[in-house]
C-alpha cells in the first residue's frame, strides 16, 4: 500500500467518526425543543399543583365557617325575655344569644342576629353575622358592622325550625314554656337550606332543648 492511500484510509475514518455541522445544529434544535416541552409541562404541573392547593384551602375555610354557624345555633340559650332576647327567627334571619358566637380571638357569649341578603354585585347570597358584646348592648352602643360568615352562588336559602312535635316551621315566635313562668321555648332542631351543592344544609340541635340530632331518614324528609 503506497504513502498516498494510506493517507486516504486515514482521512476517510476520521470524518465518519466525528459529526458535522449541520447534524450538530438539528441535535442542538432537538434537544432545545425537548427541553421546551419539559419545561412546559413542568409549569403546567405546578399550575395544577397550586390550583388543587388553593381548592383545598377553600375548602377547608368553608367548612370551618359552616361548622361555626352550627355551633351558634347549638349553643342557643333561651335568653332573658326581659331584656329582649328571647329567641325568634324567620325564612331569612334568626336573632337570640348563643354561648358560641364567632368572635375575636374566641367565641363567646353574645346576642346575635343573622340574616340572609342576596348581595346583587356578586350574585351570591350572603349569610351575614350581627353580634355585639352583652354590655355593650347592655350601654346601648350601635351594632358592629355585619359581616359574612357564608355566601354561595344565586338568590336561595332559607332557615327553618322544627318543633317539638317533628313538624318543619318557616318561622319562630317567641313563647313562654309550659309550666316554667318566664322561660322561653326554643327549636328542637334548626336547618339553614343553602341550595348549593357544596354547602348543602346545615343542621344544629340547640343542646339546652334536650333533643338529640335527627336521624338521616328525617332529615331527608324536610
Amino acid at each position: 500500500m503506497t504513502l498516498a492511500s494510506t493517507e486516504g484510509v486515514r482521512l476517510k475514518g476520521a470524518t465518519s467518526g466525528g459529526f458535522t455541522l449541520l447534524e450538530m445544529l438539528v441535535t442542538l434544535v432537538l434537544i432545545s425543543l425537548i427541553g421546551a416541552i419539559l419545561s412546559q409541562a413542568m409549569f403546567q404541573i405546578s399550575r395544577i399543583e397550586q390550583v388543587l392547593s388553593e381548592s383545598q384551602m377553600r375548602a377547608g375555610a368553608l367548612a370551618l365557617r359552616a361548622e361555626w354557624v352550627r355551633e351558634m345555633m347549638s349553643d342557643l340559650l333561651p335568653g332573658d325575655p326581659a331584656n329582649g332576647e328571647r329567641f325568634k327567627g324567620d325564612e331569612h334571619s334568626l336573632q337570640g344569644v348563643s354561648g358560641a358566637v364567632p368572635r375575636w380571638p374566641i367565641a363567646g357569649l353574645s346576642p346575635f342576629r343573622l340574616l340572609l341578603s342576596f348581595n346583587e354585585k356578586s350574585g351570591r347570597t350572603e349569610l351575614l353575622l350581627d353580634a355585639r358584646p352583652l354590655r355593650d348592648d347592655l350601654l346601648g352602643s350601635p351594632a358592629a358592622v355585619p359581616i359574612a360568615l357564608l355566601s354561595w352562588p344565586g338568590n336561595h336559602g332559607r332557615l327553618r325550625y322544627q318543633d317539638a312535635h317533628g313538624e318543619w316551621r318557616d318561622g319562630w315566635l317567641p313563647s313562654p314554656a309550659r309550666g316554667l313562668i318566664g322561660a322561653v321555648t326554643l327549636p328542637a332542631h334548626l336547618a339553614l337550606e343553602t341550595g348549593d351543592p357544596e354547602l348543602g344544609t346545615i343542621y344544629a340541635t340547640p343542646r339546652t332543648s334536650g333533643n338529640a340530632m335527627p336521624t338521616r331518614l328525617e332529615m331527608e324528609k324536610i
